[in-house]
Parts: C-alpha cells; sequence; structure tokens
C-alpha cells in the first residue's frame, strides 16, 4: 500500500492496474516492461487537480501462482509511478495474491473488500465514488460496493470481456434495486470528465 493524503471525506476513482493504467503484460514482473496506458498519466493529473482521491485495486495471482514475487510488484508499481510523475499522483495502491479459489469474502475481487478497505483508510464517499476496470471482476466489485458510476474499458482484457461485462449490466438494470451509471468506454481518453466537477 503507498500513502500520501491527508485523511478526509472525498470521492475517489478506484482504478485496476494492468490493463487499465499501465499495459497489461501477462503477470508483469520487470520494471523494465511498464507502459502507460493511453491517457492514464492524463486523467490522473485532471482528477487530482478536481479534488478527486485515485486509488488502484488489483488483483495479482501471478505472485501465488510462482510468476513473480511481492519484491517484483512493488518494483513494478514504483516504475509506474516514476512514470506517472508528480503531477499525476495516485493516494493509496491495494493489492492482493489471491487465487480464483479464494472465499468470495477475500480480498480478490469482484469481492468490494479492498474498496471497504480504502474507504475506511481514507475516509472516502463511496456515494460520489468511480471505478474503472477491463474485467467483469472491476465492474463487479464497483457494483457490489454500491459505488453510483461503473467504466468499463477495452483496453487490457475489456475487448473479450465486454460481452459478458453487458449482460451483468443489463442483468443489474433490469432488476433496478441499484441506481447506477455505466460508461462502456474505448480507452481512458473517452473518460467522462464532467462527473469530475465536485463543485
Amino acid at each position: 500500500r503507498i500513502d500520501n493524503v491527508d485523511l478526509k471525506k472525498v470521492p475517489a476513482i478506484f482504478l485496476d492496474r494492468d490493463g487499465v493504467l499501465i499495459k497489461d503484460k501477462h503477470y508483469i514482473s520487470a520494471p523494465k516492461d511498464v507502459e502507460l496506458e493511453l491517457f492514464s498519466k492524463e486523467l490522473l493529473k485532471i482528477a487530482y487537480q478536481e479534488g478527486w482521491l485515485t486509488i488502484v485495486i488489483t488483483n495479482q495471482s501471478g505472485i501465488s501462482r510462482g510468476y513473480l514475487s511481492w519484491e517484483d510488484y512493488h518494483a513494478v508499481n514504483k516504475k509506474m509511478l516514476n512514470l506517472l510523475g508528480q503531477g499525476s499522483p495516485i493516494t493509496a495502491i491495494y493489492g492482493n495474491s489471491l487465487g480464483p479459489a479464494s472465499k468470495k469474502n477475500s480480498w480478490r475481487k469482484p469481492s468490494p473488500k479492498m474498496i471497504f478497505h480504502a474507504s475506511n483508510k481514507l475516509k472516502l464517499d463511496l456515494e460520489k465514488s468511480i471505478i474503472i476496470g477491463d474485467r467483469l471482476s472491476d465492474i463487479k466489485a464497483g457494483y457490489f460496493a454500491k459505488l453510483p458510476i461503473l467504466i468499463h474499458l477495452l483496453t487490457g482484457h475489456g475487448l473479450k470481456e465486454r460481452d459478458s461485462v453487458m449482460k451483468f449490466i443489463d442483468q443489474k438494470q433490469k432488476l433496478n434495486k441499484q441506481k447506477f451509471l455505466f460508461f462502456p468506454i474505448k480507452n481512458l481518453e473517452e473518460f467522462p470528465f464532467k462527473y469530475l466537477k465536485l463543485n
């Protein structure tokens, strides 16, 4: 976890890491392979200027599978932060090494546990927060946390998961038990920036 913000009740943008902020390199373990996704730096800069916190929540099953170590994971995060620069800061990074067979109430997405932990730690306003992801598990985690804005990208695994995401969203919208806005976009450059205006 990386924290660098004063605690106060503000909304946050929750972002997956691989396929959203950096290009998905299939269990990336080397800092030299880190490459920013299109517009990730710009989005974080705008969010910061508008007063939002930005929080990464990432499943890293490659650690438990033996493809990389926690040291590798931290090195990749450090390189990502260096590439983003001081003008596009990330408030916190939460990750887990759990595999698909982990318990439903674990930290592994689609569980919303990482979102709730970040909220308690950083005093977040989840009723105004946003999640951005390339996988169905990201969108489910945001939905289960009752975030009002869910955004799915076609970057990373997004293209192959878009159909399953749309099916999930359609089911939830038909149930009409929970109000939310859903944006299926191509990449971060198409982010609906008007929703970052807090005033």
